[in-house]
């Protein structure tokens, strides 16, 4: 009887994982960049309902003065919680990226690795480009809410 090997071509799960979290992540963690907006866009809005004269620069006229209050509070209250969970998404990501560096040097072949590394791209990709912009079958796009801080980053001036 005679033997027959198949070679068998596998993908690194390892470096799809890495790569893929790594990047999802960062597109969570992308609405940290505008963060503060949230406080100015409220104040200034606040401002306006006290004197007509002035103008927020993102208006949120379809909220009444206590909703704006609450989220002035909840943003208080709630800020120092966000950004240490910041912090510990970057300390994740650093963990991740030294697990994929050790992946890329020791595991798997340089084919296995480019296919599962363009796979999770593509998959990125498709989850954040195509799929989360798709407002009726999607959690939405991270920092999609009522106050759009992250749509005009010409206004930013960031205020502690």
């Amino acid at each position: 009887m005679k033997l027959i090997f198949l070679e068998i071509f596998a993908l690194s799960g390892h470096v799809f994982l890495l790569v893929y979290i790594c990047l999802l992540n960062a597109e969570e963690a992308s609405v940290f960049r505008n963060w503060y907006r949230i406080r100015q866009i409220v104040d200034e809005n606040l401002a306006a309902a006290e004197n007509a004269d002035l103008q927020p620069s993102v208006s949120l006229a379809n909220l009444s003065r206590d909703q704006l209050i609450t989220i002035r509070r909840d943003f208080e209250l709630y800020v120092c919680r966000i950004e240490w969970n910041f912090v510990l998404i970057t300390a994740l990501n650093l963990v991740w990226d030294v697990c994929f560096l050790v992946t890329v040097f020791y595991y798997h072949t340089a084919a296995q690795k480019f296919l599962a590394f363009g796979l999770a791209v593509f998959s990125w990709f498709i989850t954040y480009r195509l799929w989360y912009k798709c407002e009726n079958a999607s959690p939405g796009l991270p920092g999609h809410s009522v106050i759009k801080y992250n749509e005009r980053p010409d206004l930013l001036t960031i205020k502690k």
